[in-house]
């Protein structure tokens, strides 16, 4: 690694913002990472940083809401985390999950589509 790729590492190390806040759900501390300059332009403080993370319960994935408050320095001043149960909020894993799911479908009908029109040439050649 040259001094250039150095000082970029660098540079993007200090525009990030790590910090940790406690799951009642999973039981667990969590880090998070995101950009200081995520606060600039906030019209009030603290702000909400609202994504969802995702922990196993019985063997089975939760989608949980997770709000944090954050003030002007990027502190956590708060959490509001909520269980999602068939919301019209959904994870990026599982909106492509569907997405996947979804397409591959799509795909078994555009086959199932090219076998039936050729099936109909043959029926109407005969």
């Amino acid at each position: 690694m040259d001094d250039s790729e150095v000082s970029v590492n660098s540079m993007r190390e200090n525009q990030i913002v790590k910090r940790r806040y406690y799951c009642k759900f999973c039981d667990e501390t969590h880090s998070i990472e995101f950009n200081k300059d995520i606060s600039k332009g906030q019209p009030r403080f603290p702000f909400s940083y609202v994504y969802v993370h995702i922990y196993t319960k019985n063997d089975e994935e939760k989608e949980l809401l997770t709000i944090l408050y954050l003030d002007n320095d990027c502190k956590i001043r708060g959490t509001d985390i909520k269980e999602l149960n068939n919301s019209d909020i959904y994870s990026k894993t599982h909106v492509e999950a569907k997405i996947a799911a979804l397409d591959e479908e799509n795909q078994k009908l555009k086959e199932e589509i090219k076998r039936l029109k050729e099936e109909l040439i043959q029926l109407r050649n005969k």
